[in-house]
């Protein structure tokens, strides 16, 4: 399946594609933070990668660079989009965005499906905290 790539969404865009996530994950994220004070730091300080279909948001991932690496805040493909090569396509992007720079990111221990796919596209477990993984790809 092919998507449009964008480095950016409005503040809308970005309300309406979260209103599309499954409710599991949503419920997982809001356990932990404010949606509306995490859509707008996201919105107004993270780098972007948006992908789209037929132009409507169907794929985000929100990160952080440093001169340390990249920190990925958010990864999240919209239900109708989920197992289509979204995640894996910007991933790919953020490595060669990102040239040869360390990855991390942290995972809840429930989400076995997000850790399985991180560990396939080449993430170890680098710490552990009482319900997250720590991950990161390291460069060879």
């Amino acid at each position: 399946m092919q998507f449009e790539v964008d480095g950016s969404a409005s503040y809308g865009e970005m309300i309406d594609y979260f209103s599309s996530l499954d409710e599991n994950f949503l419920s997982l994220l809001t356990a932990e933070v404010d949606l509306n004070s995490y859509l707008e730091k996201i919105h107004s300080k993270a780098n972007k990668i948006i992908l789209r279909k037929d132009k409507r948001m169907v794929a985000a991932m929100f990160f952080y660079s440093s001169v340390k690496g990249v920190y990925v805040t958010h990864v999240s493909v919209s239900k109708l989009f989920e197992r289509n090569g979204c995640g894996r396509k910007m991933f790919e992007l953020l490595k060669d965005r990102e040239k040869h720079q360390p990855i991390s990111l942290e995972v809840d221990f429930a989400n076995k499906n997000a850790i399985n796919f991180y560990e396939t596209i080449g993430f170890k477990v680098k710490d552990t905290s009482e319900s997250k993984l720590v991950m990161e790809l390291l460069w060879k």
